[in-house]
């Protein structure tokens, strides 16, 4: 027998057990294996039959093997289905798996002082990257490094026009340890380790810093459990950092004149930057955030922080240094397309500005000198 005939043998046979078990489940009385005894027993009887009964056999044979045809041809639309969609036919309900770079971006930027007596413009571009984990969406790994470069006269570089680097760092973000699912709230957490990359920490021998941030939010005017839906969040979160420097000699600082002789204790980092001496063991943030969507594409965004830092422990005995700040952020967002967005805003940060923790102006709007409150324009591009 040549191959030809045996496959031809076996589709035959594959038909015909295909269209025994699409009987026996619409006839669930019948078993497949009583209709199969049952055909074989009209077999070996069909001589003594008449030829009414041969008719009637060939009539259903031949409609078992239409049916079975159109039953070999269902599987194939099914296919053709998935091959178009993208999607199995079980997949209606389930989100479709994130690639593993999704939601990395890379954003271009520029600021500007506002204070016409000392021009400032900075460009910058920030790389954001992100990891999605196959296996699980309960945390992605993202990342974040800064490149800048003033364009005006700089007060803090070495010379003009020299390119800065921030800190490069790494979090681990869990956007939903847990949702209460009576009131909605919502616990976040983040942990970061960052590392010396800007010239700022490296004078300061930083070798690494960790932080630790624990939030809850709530989403408003949408359908509860579903963030996608709801248009206002209010946030906040606290945050802990834990820097580790080589060297860990701490003193107070020195002023010329003025009340900071009276309160050596506390440091106005406008004057003193990380010098080696007053470099910050500790540091707690309070941020208070709330994000409101507009339209479709426009959005609104607002942080305010409050951050409280200390020095290492004196040698001579006493209290720690500590230095703080505010800083107060807010940012119109537009989604161009799926892969851009713009963003302009307006941040004013501004370190303590008094020895005893009060503060002369308000947080949102400072126009002096030192240019505390910048206006900034950010493209982003995103995966």
């Amino acid at each position: 027998m040549s191959s030809n005939k045996v496959m031809f043998s076996l589709s035959i046979l594959f038909i015909y057990l295909s269209t025994v078990c699409l009987y026996a489940q619409d006839n669930p009385q019948n078993s497949p294996v009583q209709t199969e005894t049952n055909v074989k027993s009209e077999n070996v009887g069909e001589e003594s039959k008449n030829n009414e009964d041969e008719k009637k056999s060939e009539e259903e044979k031949r409609a078992l093997e239409d049916t079975s045809k159109e039953v070999q041809k269902e599987p194939e639309v099914k296919q053709s289905d998935t091959s178009i969609s993208g999607k199995g036919s079980s997949t209606v309900e389930s989100k479709p798996k994130k690639e593993f770079f999704t939601g990395s971006a890379i954003s271009f930027g520029n600021s500007f002082g506002i204070n016409p007596d000392n021009p400032l413009s900075t460009l910058s571009m920030k790389l954001l990257p992100k990891l999605n984990l196959p296996w699980t969406e309960f945390f992605y790994i993202s990342g974040r490094i800064d490149i800048s470069k003033e364009v005006t006269n700089s007060d803090t570089t070495s010379y003009q026009y020299e390119t800065q680097l921030s800190d490069g760092r790494i979090e681990f973000v869990f956007p939903e340890l847990y949702r209460e699912k009576f009131t909605d709230f919502v616990f976040s957490g983040l942990f970061r380790t960052s590392f010396p990359t800007s010239k700022v920490s490296q004078y300061a021998t930083l070798r690494w810093g960790n932080m630790i941030d624990v939030g809850i939010s709530k989403g408003f005017f949408g359908e509860k459990g579903k963030p996608d839906t709801q248009k206002l969040f209010l946030g906040y979160d606290f945050r802990f950092y834990k820097n580790w420097h080589k060297y860990t000699t701490s003193q107070t600082e020195e002023s010329s004149g003025g009340y900071y002789k009276q309160y050596p204790l506390r440091v106005k980092a406008a004057d003193y930057l990380n010098t080696g001496v007053t470099n910050l063991e500790y540091q707690v943030a309070h941020i208070f955030s709330g994000s409101l969507a507009i339209t479709e594409k426009l959005s609104f965004v607002c942080y305010f922080w409050v951050i409280n830092g200390w020095a290492y422990e004196l040698y001579s005995g006493g209290k720690r240094g500590t230095r703080d700040s505010i800083d107060f952020n807010v940012e119109f967002g537009y989604q161009v397309m799926k892969w851009l967005s713009v963003g302009f805003g307006l941040d004013t940060f501004q370190p303590q500005l008094l020895p005893n923790s009060t503060y002369t102006h308000n947080p949102f709007w400072r126009n002096t000198y030192e240019n505390y409150t910048t206006l900034y324009f950010d493209v982003n591009f995103v995966l």
